[in-house]
């Protein structure tokens, strides 16, 4: 009885700590792809604003 117990809780512990490992890797996974997602907009952004910075200059160049 004591060592199917322990076998039991044992089981049920590696279990639980392999659902909290998927978790946490489908959260890395989530962040991921939210930072990649969040770098791909900066640069859209940047080169929009550096685009419009350099055609302000080029028409006050021009006039």
């Amino acid at each position: 009885m004591t060592e199917d117990y322990f076998r039991q809780t044992v089981q049920e512990r590696l279990q639980d700590h392999e659902q909290r490992l998927r978790l946490l890797e489908r959260e890395v996974r989530d962040n991921t792809i939210v930072v990649r997602s969040a770098r791909w907009v900066a640069v859209v952004v940047g080169g929009s604003a550096l685009t419009m910075i350099a055609t302000l200059i080029f028409e006050k160049v021009s006039a």
